[in-house]
C-alpha cells in the first residue's frame, strides 16, 4: 500500500457517492502508474465491502468516466483479474 494524495475537489465531488470514492481510492493506492490489477473480491477486502457492491461501484465509476475496465482471459487459466486504468 502506498500513500495517496486526495485532492479536495475529489473529496467534495457530489458526482460520486462515498462507496465509489472508497473503491476509487483503493484502486489509486494499489495502482502502478495508471493501472491496477485486482479482483473484485480483493478490492472488497481492502475497503470492507461485498464483492457485488464493489462490482456495482466499479461499473458506476466506469460509466462516469473515472476508470476503464479491461476484462482479461487466458487460454490456459481462464478468466484473469481485471485491469483497471485510472482516467
Amino acid at each position: 500500500m502506498s500513500n495517496v494524495f486526495i485532492a479536495d475537489d475529489f473529496v467534495s465531488n457530489q458526482n460520486l457517492d462515498a462507496l465509489e470514492k472508497m473503491v476509487y481510492i483503493a484502486l489509486t493506492s494499489r495502482a502502478d502508474a495508471e493501472t491496477c490489477e485486482l479482483s473484485a473480491r480483493e478490492l472488497g477486502k481492502i475497503v470492507g465491502l461485498t464483492r457485488p457492491t464493489v462490482i456495482k461501484r466499479l461499473k458506476s465509476l466506469k460509466k462516469k468516466g473515472y476508470i476503464s475496465i479491461e476484462k482479461r482471459y487466458s487460454e490456459e487459466n481462464g478468466f484473469q483479474k481485471n485491469l483497471y486504468k485510472l482516467l
